[in-house]
């Protein structure tokens, strides 16, 4: 198993990655690599929630809480909300415009031809995605 306290720092990497990424102007791979930052943190707090000592690392160990073995960043938010409902009340309502932006992320976004979006139109996605990131995780570190 990877304890919680590795995959927090994991996600911190993948979101610090980003940010490098954005700003070397490759912005298809700063908005997947962010995404991944969020899958990540939520699957963290969901096995703090559950008390479980962290996130499987190998298929058969995720037999435990299959339900976290998902890309489906609305899905671990709404398994997240069941487990704690503060959370409900200030991520899903208060920082709903982050979330937005957050949710649009989904792992298929790698086979997007990059030439398929401006470079200006990538860039403002990967400086949503990763201001919005940077709000929504600094809030569930501090307070979950």
């Amino acid at each position: 198993m990877i304890s919680y306290k590795e995959i927090q720092k994991i996600a911190k990497t993948r979101l610090e990655d980003s940010k490098i990424l954005c700003k070397k102007g490759r912005y298809s791979g700063a908005i997947y690599i962010c995404g991944y930052a969020n899958e990540l943190a939520l699957k963290a707090i969901i096995c703090k929630k559950l008390k479980l000592r962290g996130i499987p690392n190998y298929s058969n160990e995720f037999k435990i809480i299959q339900d976290i073995k998902t890309h489906n960043l609305e899905y671990l938010l709404n398994l997240l909300s069941k487990l704690d409902k503060n959370i409900s009340d200030e991520i899903l309502i208060n920082k709903k415009g982050d979330w937005n932006i957050i949710l649009d992320w989904d792992p298929e976004q790698r086979y997007i031809p990059i030439d398929e979006k401006s470079q200006k139109q990538w860039k403002q996605e990967a400086k949503d995605l990763i201001n919005s990131t940077s709000k929504i995780l600094n809030y569930l570190w501090e307070n979950l």
